[in-house]
């Protein structure tokens, strides 16, 4: 009972100092508790305090004298006791290690429908932000959760560039678009709920043609998918398994040549992202930094129009097939839009040609134009729609879907002229 009495009133002893701080304090703080009591000596008791991110050390170890009197009741026996804690200034948007943070996730609420709802503001202290966490020294944001707020639009691109970002939530809004890309890299996040929740893809990275990056640095030879090593400062690395499609393949690894590090970032047949990262020291530090200079490249890539050489018969074949289609004005191929962003179109290769068609679930109807035939296709599919007549025969070079349309739409190959 004794024990019982005297644990009593070390927890109410520490209540009370935890809320005598916090009151003297404008904004809210995480005070930690700690209570000591010896094991072979029941009434030996010391008490420590930190704030959050603290040192135990700062306020030292206490001792707890219970000899200042007794309650009204005369049931509880107390000890006064006043610790001083120093309580770090809040983390706010002028901050050095966080002004780069600051900015990406303004403008983010900026791009949101519903982002007006949210707290951020650089008169509020960042960690005070709804669903954002800093922590680490410097001080950087490390967490994001914004689920279920009721947010619309696009995903803003600029979350990507929340370099010390390793949790990541978003589900149970209404985003529309593309995930972004760099989005990937995080160690923890729901991006596999997102896209089921709402259907969407990952963001294309677009085609580098040879010669579009720093020079010295690394070259892809998109004519036949060849990888050259990339000399760098550091260790030697190696980007291997170039591809965009949203369909399995894999997007792209880095490796220094030793094989001891890599990054990579692939589909798993298009259902789930996944990421393998394999990083440690220089090396590691000099695949991340690559990985952000490709992506950043990639996105700067030049458009490929239908006026571009290489892309003129495919661009014919393409809008042909259009024409034939019973409902394809649903597409949107035209030639004043370039082809790197025609549904479902996907380009690479040195020169750039039509590779990828993917108009899966398109609702499209009518008839399958020979002209596909004539696009050098490395994968096509083409299910979910209700298309009538034959398959043109030259869709079987491709890795492909056609069995699908042979089984659920009873078509047949088209007669070899």
């Amino acid at each position: 009972m004794k024990n019982a009495v005297i644990a009593l009133l070390v927890v109410a002893l520490a209540v009370s100092i935890v809320a005598g701080v916090i009151a003297r304090m404008s904004r809210t703080v995480n005070v930690e508790v700690r209570v000591w009591q010896g094991v072979n000596e029941p009434g030996d008791l010391w008490l420590s305090a930190r704030p959050d991110g603290g040192s135990w050390a700062d306020a030292g170890t206490v001792p707890v004298s219970l000899d200042d009197g007794l309650s009204s009741g005369g049931r509880y026996r107390f000890g006064d006791l006043m610790i001083a804690l120093s309580v770090p200034p809040p983390a706010m948007c002028a901050d050095a290690s966080l002004a780069a943070d600051c900015a990406a996730l303004l403008a983010a609420r900026d791009a949101l429908a519903g982002g007006d709802a949210l707290n951020w503001s650089t008169s509020v202290p960042v960690a005070e932000w709804e669903g954002v966490t800093v922590s680490g020294s410097p001080r950087r944001v490390t967490g994001l959760d914004l689920r279920a707020r009721g947010l619309t639009g696009d995903i803003p691109p600029e979350l990507a560039d929340l370099t010390a970002l390793g949790a990541l939530s978003l589900s149970g809004n209404a985003f529309t678009g593309c995930i972004p890309e760099r989005l990937r890299l995080i160690a923890t996040n729901d991006l596999l709920t997102l896209r089921m929740e709402r259907e969407l893809s990952h963001c294309m990275v677009r085609e580098i043609p040879s010669g579009a990056l720093s020079a010295g640095t690394y070259q892809f030879d998109g004519a036949n998918g060849a990888i050259i090593d990339i000399p760098m400062s550091g260790p030697q690395v190696a980007l291997t398994h170039l591809s965009y499609q949203d369909d399995g393949w894999v997007r792209f690894c880095l490796t220094t040549l030793s094989g001891e590090n890599k990054l990579c970032l692939f589909e798993d047949n298009g259902q789930e992202s996944s990421r393998v990262i394999e990083t440690d020291g220089a090396a590691g530090e000099a695949i991340a930094a690559l990985f952000d200079e490709i992506v950043t490249s990639a996105r700067s890539a030049p458009v490929a129009l239908c006026t571009d050489a290489s892309l003129v018969a495919d661009c014919a074949a393409l809008l042909a097939a259009k024409q034939a289609l019973t409902n394809g004005d649903a597409l949107n191929w035209s030639a004043s839009v370039p082809v790197t962003d025609w549904d479902g179109v996907w380009l690479w290769g040195t020169p750039r040609r039509v590779r990828v068609l993917n108009l899966q679930f398109y609702g499209l109807t009518g008839e399958l134009s020979p002209d596909l035939a004539n696009l050098p296709l490395a994968r096509v599919y083409l299910k979910g729609n209700a298309f009538t007549g034959c398959i043109p025969e030259g869709l079987q070079r491709a890795h492909n879907d056609l069995e699908w349309l042979r089984m659920e739409l009873g078509l047949a190959y088209c007669p070899v002229r």
